[in-house]
């Protein structure tokens, strides 16, 4: 609890199964241009859970540069209580949840840039590429591709939040 996992960049984190990776402090995924980190199922039929990043310090700082997410089942990547998220260069892909399929963000303060949101789904509510709850959000320069949600929000929803969206692409 309230410790740092740093992954370096070319790692590959597999999951075998219906599981999580949940971080009770800071996680720092920080791949290179040529060299990404990649968190994904062993098999893509079963997924695996996502990242969870509960925080309860003070002044924690999380970041995910070059790193890619993709096929889980319960939401890509869940961000708790961050008081510093930063997402830049990557790639969330055919994730999935009942909201936020490719992140969900809540009490948190987040600069998300020049990231690709593919193929992500919210079903039964909202937020296919990503949802933010009570949170202060950045998205500048980001493309958000065939992401869908039941209700609605197909790339982004927010609720209660403050959110600067800028500079983004969004294809269906």
């Amino acid at each position: 609890e309230d410790e740092r996992l740093k992954i370096e960049s070319g790692v590959e984190v597999v999951i075998g199964g219906d599981y999580y990776i949940t971080v009770h402090g800071e996680l720092w995924a920080e791949g290179i241009l040529n060299d990404s980190i990649i968190f994904r199922p062993s098999d893509t039929i079963v997924g695996w859970n996502g990242i969870d990043i509960i925080s309860t310090q003070i002044d924690n700082i999380s970041k995910f540069s070059y790193s890619k997410i993709k096929n889980s089942n319960d939401v890509g990547l869940y961000a708790s209580s961050v008081d510093s998220l930063f997402i830049e260069n990557c790639i969330l892909e055919n994730n999935s949840a009942s909201t936020g399929g490719g992140a969900l963000l809540s009490n948190t303060t987040a600069n998300i840039v020049n990231t690709i949101f593919r193929d992500n789904n919210a079903y039964p509510v909202e937020g296919g590429a990503l949802y933010f709850y009570s949170s202060d959000v950045a998205v500048i320069g980001c493309l958000f591709e065939n992401n869908a949600a039941h209700r609605y929000g197909g790339a982004i929803s927010s609720n209660a939040s403050t959110s600067k969206i800028v500079n983004n692409t969004i294809i269906s």
